[in-house]
């Protein structure tokens, strides 16, 4: 099974780094990088997002000055012949950056609006309208063919490229609105793909807006690890104002790997639908609103650079290269007690988590982070032993356990809520844990599938054990 969470990405063809036609200089400014590179039975609403203070003023000025930073479109060197793709004699151009073969306008034309506008691709990965090659189609082209539906949509997608290093989502004329869902301020459409890096930044500021929901509206405390070393680097979680003084119940949330941080399910969830689905905010309500104290952990946060990536520039934006993310933060190096998920997961229940005085505890996990929860018990089972009621997986899997007590425990009290076709609670085939049906067959999508299940479980367990 897989153990990612953050995919989602259209799955466009690696091609030349920099766009065919040079855009102009700009100036930048030297600016901190995006945070998270440093650092009852019915579903519960979506959170309500802190407001992005934008106007359709200022929208509309943003797509205006993008579009004027694009190098002037270059008419096409158009000449009579035979359009390969619908055999036709007509005026024929060269639109791809990888072969010659003669196109016409009409066809070219009806190929971006069919990818860009009906697939949603980018505009910078278009493939050749010529399905016989595979290279993508030249920028210039793209926008010379464009109708003006594409033409709209490429201005506007075009306004979330910053100028100079983007400080916040709104740089990036991305706002949530009130259902919890990323919207372009220009045209409110949703996440629209235009390059790795800039896929990468919005997720940063992404994280960036989850996790001041939790700390502004569900009063989530940030906690820096290691605790003991002033200089960092660092890596981050959350818990609650209560974790110290609530005798009664504590859940602990471990997402699965990938990029996601805390307060994700999956990011890619977080930018191309909702954070009702994508994050674990629904759950910090709910939990919140039965008494839980909570702890929300970062296991994929492990290296940091050793220096500040270099600011980010317009041009960029433009390079296609998804290695380039990667490659301009430099070395890296560990972050003391949390250079892996295990390490990072057993850190912070020695040295936070444990102050809690519950004495019922839950865990949540998804995918990855059920091995961070097996190892977890295992590690520190003589602290658990007695206080742990649940584990509720989302797709996940906890690996062998060498403690036979722990298996015992594992049998009884844990289930894992497995992607499936049938209704959510179907019992599953397993020869572990207890597996039923998430009510949903993408794996992603589990945890907030399921979580009108997971809450009841959880609270029937901590009401058995109080009988106990």
């Amino acid at each position: 099974m897989s153990t990612e969470t953050n995919t989602g990405t259209p799955n466009e063809p690696s091609t030349a780094s920099q766009p065919e036609t040079q855009p102009p200089a700009t100036t930048t400014t030297p600016t901190a990088s995006a945070s998270s590179s440093s650092s009852s039975s019915t579903a519960p609403s979506a959170a309500t997002p802190i407001p992005a203070t934008s106007s359709t003023a200022s929208a509309a000025t943003s797509t205006a000055a993008a579009v004027s930073r694009m190098p002037a479109v270059v008419p096409l060197k158009v000449t009579s012949g035979r359009c390969v793709v619908c055999k036709q004699t007509r005026d024929v151009a060269c639109v791809c950056k990888s072969c010659s073969s003669p196109t016409c306008v009409e066809c070219a034309s009806k190929h971006v609006d069919r990818e860009l506008v009906g697939r949603r691709r980018s505009p910078l990965l278009l493939a050749c309208p010529y399905r016989e090659c595979k290279g993508p189609m030249i920028v210039n082209a793209v926008r010379a063919v464009a109708s003006p539906e594409a033409t709209t949509m490429l201005n506007n997608l075009f306004a979330t490229i910053p100028a100079t290093h983007p400080v916040c989502l709104a740089d990036l004329r991305y706002h949530f609105n009130e259902a919890g869902e990323l919207r372009q301020m220009a045209s409110g459409e949703r996440y629209h793909y235009i390059s790795e890096i800039h896929y990468d930044i919005i997720g940063d500021y992404v994280v960036k807006h989850i996790q001041d929901v939790m700390k502004e509206k569900y009063h989530m405390k940030e906690v820096l690890l290691p605790v003991d070393d002033p200089n960092g680097p660092y890596n981050n979680i959350f818990v609650s104002e209560d974790l110290k003084t609530n005798t009664d119940k504590l859940m602990i949330i471990i997402q699965g790997s990938g990029a996601v941080r805390p307060g994700q399910w999956a990011r890619a969830l977080c930018l191309n639908d909702s954070l009702t689905v994508g994050s674990i905010l629904p759950y910090i309500e709910r939990a919140q609103s039965l008494g839980y104290s909570l702890a929300i952990l970062n296991p994929n946060l492990n290296r940091a650079p050793i220096k500040e990536p270099p600011p980010l520039t317009w041009e960029d934006f433009f390079n296609t290269d998804k290695s380039f993310g990667s490659t301009r933060q430099g070395r890296c190096v560990n972050i003391k007690g949390n250079a892996s998920p295990i390490d990072h997961t057993i850190y912070a229940w020695r040295n936070v988590i444990s102050q809690s005085p519950a004495a019922h505890i839950v865990i949540v996990a998804h995918s990855a982070g059920g091995f961070c929860t097996s190892s977890l018990l295992e590690s520190e089972w003589d602290a658990l032993r007695g206080r742990l009621n649940a584990v509720a997986l989302t797709d996940s899997f906890l690996g062998g356990c060498r403690n036979a007590e722990i298996r015992q425990f594992i049998a009884k009290n844990c289930i894992n809520w497995a992607a499936s076709d049938q209704p959510l609670d179907t019992p599953l085939r397993s020869t572990g844990e207890k597996r039923v049906s998430a009510g949903h067959n993408t794996h992603e999508w589990t945890s907030s599938a399921c979580i009108t299940s997971v809450f009841p479980w959880l609270e029937n367990q901590i009401t058995e054990a109080k009988r106990r």
